[in-house]
């Protein structure tokens, strides 16, 4: 790299400076005068001072364009779903949530970790609680959609956001916990009033030297050591205001880029971007500058971090109170924080879990399209014009197209074994928690009434608290009629895989067939996926049931699927085929 090569050369240049006026340092000193030692001296240090801090503006460079290309290789990542070189996951799916481990919301392979671009841990959660609403605000879900299509134009701009956020390459996609800095403003680490002893420190240190002063003139005796004695012991009981310093100074990583954060968020001209603007509004129209706030608060914590060299801390506190003044300063400015830096934290964090879906759809397009919202009393209540599945490679994935007319409307899925039909069931779950969190659909269309979510398409037994799989799935199909029952003015759309798999074929059917009987004509609407061939009838009993199905063929002797929806009931089946494809034995 280009760059490294100057650094190189910097680091050269530094030494040679160094040892070039330490070698010309030694005639001077012995053939010239002490003054001009002193020059010399000087003068080298001056201009060893500016080769680092051009070194440090090299160096600064070089980190930022390694984030940024490393950033670059996670958004690749992303697009590919290449989960090998994703950040680990930050979430654990909840079993209890009526479809976050269905729809593989979170988890190792998951919609969250293919989106997810935040720098923290606040952000990451504010992104998985938008992909997890289970009850729409409309309202709420059309302002986000506003700025995620803003901020999809603006990828300099979320870069940015990252790029300032993040101490090193190294550090890229580990989460930092920003609200332990609201916690340190919220504690009371001192009742100390740092303004009155700092006005009594400053009055010792005028009395030590105007006594000095007087003592080198013969006027008065050498008092002058008593006060300065006193002076000492003064600074240097004032054990509080280690511990003041110390939880600030370990806030100093987190609250150092910050500083960076908020003066980007501040300069950008939002003319072409007013829902951005309004979100930004807090740092546009403070008092005072978030950014020149923290760039004081990183000054008073420099200041502080004095105590971190004992030597050139007890001279300078024994000559000024230095510590004193700054904890003075660091106490009045907390007062400033402590109002206004929850409003800066929570907007940025807003501001990242937007961009994060703002990049999932650049990284998407053209792929994806903005949902449009219908009204709960017009039909068709979904219409989806070939929606694909957001984890599945776009080269590998099959789209389909689904309309659903009525409120109270049940779709039998029917299909042999790996024709699709829970990928399909996630594929409609996955884009509707995109959509009402604000991002675009995986579609070429996209319209829907706001739907509240529930699904049952991975259950899980519980060895520990003595669970089968079948009560498992027993209570969550419970849960989902109470959820049916609940007073709402969004249907419910229920999404069901395999219903009563836990039990045997007789009680299955009986238990199946009363069970979708009891869905017809309710507040909500649902596609319930099955094997049992014998509920495609259904259809025969109710108009508001229909089939659809998914399709196989054995060609040279592999089954070969289509993943495409059709409709009616499935034609065929293919456990058997698949039995003795693999050598099992089948009876004929």
């Amino acid at each position: 790299m280009a760059l490294q090569a100057i650094s190189d050369r910097y680091s050269w240049i530094r030494l040679t400076v160094i040892v070039v006026g330490a070698i010309i340092l030694f005639p001077i000193t012995i053939f010239t005068s002490v003054p001009i030692a002193i020059i010399w001296s000087m003068v080298v240090i001056a201009i060893f001072a500016g080769v680092v801090a051009y070194h440090r503006r090299v160096l600064e460079t070089i980190r930022q364009l390694e984030i940024w290309q490393r950033l670059k290789q996670l958004h690749i990542a992303q697009a590919e779903l290449d989960w090998e070189n994703l950040p680990e996951p930050t979430f654990r799916p909840d079993p209890a949530h009526p479809f976050e481990n269905d729809f593989d919301i979170t988890g190792r392979y998951s919609l969250h970790r293919v989106i997810d671009t935040t720098t923290t841990n606040e952000a990451a959660a504010k992104l998985r609680e938008w992909l997890l609403i289970t009850n729409p605000d409309l309202a709420a879900t059309l302002e986000r959609q506003a700025l995620v299509r803003e901020l999809e134009e603006m990828p300099i701009y979320r870069d940015k956001l990252t790029l300032f956020a993040t101490r090193s390459p190294r550090t890229l996609g580990k989460k930092r916990d920003v609200r332990r800095v609201l916690d340190w403003l919220s504690a009371q680490s001192t009742d100390t009033n740092f303004a009155t002893l700092l006005r009594i420190a400053i009055a010792f240190v005028l009395a030590n030297i105007t006594l000095f002063v007087l003592d080198q003139l013969n006027v008065i005796p050498s008092i002058w050591q008593i006060t300065m004695f006193l002076y000492i012991g003064f600074i240097f009981s004032r054990f509080e205001i280690r511990g003041f310093f110390g939880d600030a100074l370990a806030m100093r990583a987190l609250i150092t880029p910050l500083k960076d954060v908020f003066d980007h968020i501040e300069r950008y001209p939002y003319a072409r971007s007013p829902h951005v603007k309004t979100l930004c509004q807090p740092f546009l129209d403070s008092e005072e500058s978030p950014s020149r706030v923290l760039r004081r608060v990183n000054r008073i914590l420099g200041a502080a971090g004095l105590q971190q060299n004992p030597i050139a801390w007890f001279v300078i506190n024994m000559i000024v109170p230095w510590d004193l003044y700054f904890a003075g300063q660091l106490q009045e400015i907390k007062k400033v924080l402590k109002v206004q830096l929850p409003v800066w934290l929570e907007t940025w964090i807003e501001l990242e879990a937007l961009s994060a879906l703002a990049t999932f759809a650049d990284l998407n397009h053209p792929h994806t399209t903005y949902p449009e919202f219908i009204p709960v009393s017009e039909t068709p209540i979904f219409e989806a014009l070939e929606m694909g599945h957001p984890l599945i490679p776009a080269a590998r994935r099959v789209c389909n197209s689904l309309t659903i007319k009525n409120k109270g409307d049940i779709a039998l899925l029917t299909g042999s074994n790996m024709s699709g039909k829970s990928t399909f069931l996630r594929t409609i779950g996955l884009n509707l928690s995109l959509t009402f969190a604000g991002a675009p659909a995986i579609a070429d269309e996209f319209r829907t009434v706001p739907f509240r979510q529930y699904a049952c398409i991975r259950v899980t037994d519980s060895v520990t608290d003595g669970i089968s799989y079948f009560y498992a799935e027993v209570r969550r199909l419970k849960g989902l009629l109470d959820e049916l029952e609940r007073d709402s003015d969004y249907p419910l759309l229920f999404l069901i895989d395999e219903i009563f798999r836990g039990t045997n074929n007789r009680e299955r059917l009986v238990g199946s067939r009363s069970y979708i009987r009891s869905l017809v004509g309710t507040n909500g609407t649902g596609i319930i996926a099955t094997h049992d061939l014998e509920l495609v009838q259904l259809a025969d009993e109710f108009e508001k049931i229909d089939n659809y199905h998914f399709r196989d063929e054995v060609r040279d002797g592999k089954m070969i699927f289509d993943y495409k929806l059709h409709e009616g009931p499935s034609p065929t089946t293919n456990a058997l085929k698949i039995m003795q494809m693999e050598g099992l034995p089948v009876d004929h």
